[in-house]
């Protein structure tokens, strides 16, 4: 029995799907590009309680603090009308329930101020099942699975038919996984760029990344105060990750 535990233990040890090999990822930042980052400074800025919120630079992008929310501003972005990965974003409660089903119905508008803490993004995926297991087996996510039935999926406007097949929690960030069609183009250089998560350890992280499969983007580099590195995640969506001990 003792020689069967070892074996079980050596195992869990070596195994790339090892679940203490993961390291801890937390939500960092929503990257956007437009060419009025100025423009976009003053209009978020006004959806956020002032006193919690203040204006940041972090390298070549300027941003918006507020609580433990954080939005950069790229200088440019192509085409939005290739759809992408990252559908829209959002603040405020999300679940697979009933209450996601009536805010959906009658499109709930949020009035400032905006819950800061509550930011959470809408993903489009060609397969949303499978998206949300990568972001479990490869990021450690939490990952709540719902096949909404066809009916109630009739009852709402496509494209997305307003309901996610999956939610994933990255830290108390929620990412709704909605089913598409093909084809999703690259996030990178769209008015939505990149998701950021934090990591204690880049090269760690980049490390463990690798032996997964994911595909590392950009190496590591220097950005202002931080070191970054760029993977790709399900279905083309870009992923900085941020070395912020």
């Amino acid at each position: 029995m003792r020689r069967l535990l070892l074996a079980v233990l050596a195992a869990a040890a070596t195994c790339p799907g090892a679940a203490q090999e993961l390291p801890a990822f937390r939500f960092h930042h929503l990257h956007l590009n437009d060419g009025r980052p100025p423009f976009l400074l003053e209009f978020y800025e006004r959806l956020f309680d002032p006193a919690l919120t203040s204006r940041v630079v972090e390298g070549e992008s300027s941003g918006l603090r507020s609580g433990p929310m954080l939005l950069l501003f790229g200088k440019g972005a192509s085409d939005a009308s290739e759809p992408t990965a990252l559908w829209h974003f959002g603040w405020g409660g999300v679940s697979l329930g009933e209450t996601y089903l009536a805010h959906a119905r009658r499109e709930v508008a949020w009035e400032p101020p905006l819950p800061a803490g509550q930011l959470h993004l809408h993903l489009r995926s060609v397969t949303p099942g499978a998206a949300a297991s990568w972001y479990r087996d490869t990021l450690g996510a939490r990952v709540e699975l719902a096949q909404p039935a066809p009916d109630r999926r009739a009852a709402l406007p496509p494209p997305e038919h307003r309901m996610p097949e999956a939610l994933v929690w990255v830290g108390d960030t929620g990412l709704l996984i909605y089913r598409t069609m093909p084809p999703l183009v690259s996030t990178r250089g769209k008015r939505a760029d990149h998701i950021a998560l934090a990591c204690d350890n880049l090269d760690d992280a980049l490390g463990v990344l690798r032996r997964r499969g994911v595909e590392v983007i950009s190496e590591p580099a220097r950005r202002g105060r931080w070191r970054t590195a760029l993977v790709e995640g399900p279905d083309r969506l870009a992923i900085e990750l941020v070395e912020a001990p």
